[in-house]
């Protein structure tokens, strides 16, 4: 019994696929709006792949100005139009009482030509 339950468990046991590739994902306008991944399950030799599409952010007029990449843990990753990294946006808790349709605190790191024009004396 407790052989058979053993067995059991090992073959429902996870297993991670490997990633064979990663390339990003670009509409007709240039813009990186995801990315897609291969994978290859080892114990079948079955190829996989996933498609992770980016949500458009807007500023208040309306244009684009950014895509979020939702991520794991209460958080996503804010990426400028080719796909680089600019920020994160986390899931706070505590204020969803007062204001739910908050979506959590965004952070925008400065590019470094932003950084390095704005210590210019005027």
């Amino acid at each position: 019994m407790i052989a058979a339950l053993g067995l059991a468990l090992a073959g429902c046991s996870g297993f991670e696929p490997r990633q064979l590739d990663s390339e990003d994902i670009v509409n007709a306008e240039g813009h990186v709006i995801g990315h897609k991944h291969t994978f290859l399950d080892e114990r079948t030799g079955l190829e996989s792949s996933r498609v992770d599409l980016y949500i458009p952010l807007r500023d208040p007029s309306g244009n684009l100005v950014a895509y979020e990449e939702p991520a794991a843990k209460g958080g996503s990753i804010i990426r400028d139009l080719n796909g680089r990294v600019i920020g994160t946006r986390w899931d706070d808790a505590r204020g969803k009482g007062n204001n739910p349709g908050s979506r959590g605190v965004g952070i925008v790191y400065p590019s470094r030509d932003s950084a390095a024009g704005s210590s210019k004396p005027q």
